[in-house]
């Protein structure tokens, strides 16, 4: 069973619109890498996990980990980061990455609230998902 995670972007260092709206109107924009961050273990998540993306406390899109994660020699090229400082590309040569498309999208009032994190990737327990 796949596991569900939150992945937030920060909306000062990355263009979470442009990438929506490429992804609808692009199949081939529809995947991305996208970096670890800084608190997570790479071997915790697997091919088939569930992604819901946040940007600016809405859930935007949601995903599913088309890979696990891996050691990359190079840092993908995105071309939706606004910033290239290192709150947004690899740090201390961590360069672990992991492939996702992206599969929903949510638009203005279907953009359920979900609190930003300090992390990328992470499991909050109030998340609308878990809600039964």
């Amino acid at each position: 069973m796949p596991n569900t995670y939150q992945l937030s972007w920060n909306s000062k260092k990355y263009d979470w619109e442009a990438r929506m709206y490429a992804s609808m109107a692009d199949p081939t924009k529809r995947f991305f890498a996208q970096y670890l961050g800084r608190h997570n273990k790479p071997d915790k998540f697997a091919p088939g996990d569930i992604v819901y993306i946040s940007c600016a406390k809405k859930c935007i899109m949601k995903g599913v980990l088309r890979t696990g994660f891996t050691k990359r020699v190079e840092t993908p090229y995105d071309e939706f980061v606004k910033s290239s400082d290192d709150s947004v590309n690899p740090q201390r040569g961590e360069n672990w990455y992991c492939d996702i498309e992206i599969t929903n999208w949510f638009m203005g009032e279907n953009q359920r609230e979900l609190r930003g994190n300090q992390t990328t990737f992470c499991q909050p327990t109030n998340a609308f998902w878990n809600e039964n």
